[in-house]
């Protein structure tokens, strides 16, 4: 699936990326959000693997938006989920390594 979404946003402009941002970060903050909701059915390899899928295609379109763009994106992202965990964090933090 993240094949599909990668091959997707690589082939978007820059608007059709910034029209689509806010679904998009959804999206990205849902699987992000993946180990925190599924860490005792699924073991640390395949979330790990999930995760990196999701982490390859934000890099795919993160280099296309502008600053005011990226910035809330950003903030977004980073955020603290509902549950007060920061296991989205730490995903996206390990994307940034």
């Amino acid at each position: 699936m993240f094949a599909i979404v990668k091959q997707s946003l690589s082939n978007s402009t820059q608007a059709i990326l910034e029209a689509n941002l806010l679904d998009l970060q959804k999206f990205i903050i849902k699987v992000l959000d993946y180990r925190t909701k599924n860490q005792s059915i699924n073991s640390d390899k395949n979330v790990n693997m999930i995760e990196d899928r999701c982490i390859e295609a934000i890099i795919t379109f993160v280099p296309k938006l502008s600053e005011n763009s990226f910035r809330p994106f950003f903030y977004k992202v980073t955020m603290t989920n509902d549950d007060g965990h920061n296991e989205v964090s730490f995903s996206f933090l390990y994307f940034t390594f």
